[in-house]
């Protein structure tokens, strides 16, 4: 498969996520007391959403698995979705990849005593 038709097709899925997903669901996805993993699903929720929206094939990978949309469109496009509510960006079990795309939600962080991130 060309990468530009990967490219191409993340571009467009990232243009409706911008459409289609507003401010207020993503910082919603905000970290409480440490539960990462009831957010992370949250955000996957979102994004199925937006390729059920626009009728593109994929397939979902279980629970703690890296590449959570494989196969997006049937042309080897694979996915994965990160959170942060900081600049850092984690992977806990896998290193970045050249073959998968990474959809980044940046919640922001309100501080109590320090300047607030939007």
């Amino acid at each position: 498969m060309q990468p530009n038709e990967k490219l191409e097709l993340f571009f467009k899925i990232q243009i409706e996520i911008k459409k289609q997903i507003k401010q207020e669901e993503i910082i919603s996805l905000r970290t409480n007391s440490g539960n990462t993993q009831h957010t992370e699903r949250n955000n996957i929720v979102l994004v199925k959403h937006v390729l059920d929206d626009m009728h593109i094939h994929y397939e979902q990978a279980g629970s703690q698995q890296s590449k959570d949309f494989r196969n997006v469109g049937n042309i080897g496009l694979n996915i994965e979705i990160k959170k942060t509510d900081s600049c850092m960006i984690i992977f806990n079990d896998t290193c970045p990849c050249d073959d998968i795309y990474y959809i980044i939600f940046y919640t922001g962080k309100n501080y109590t005593k320090k300047t607030n991130i939007p």
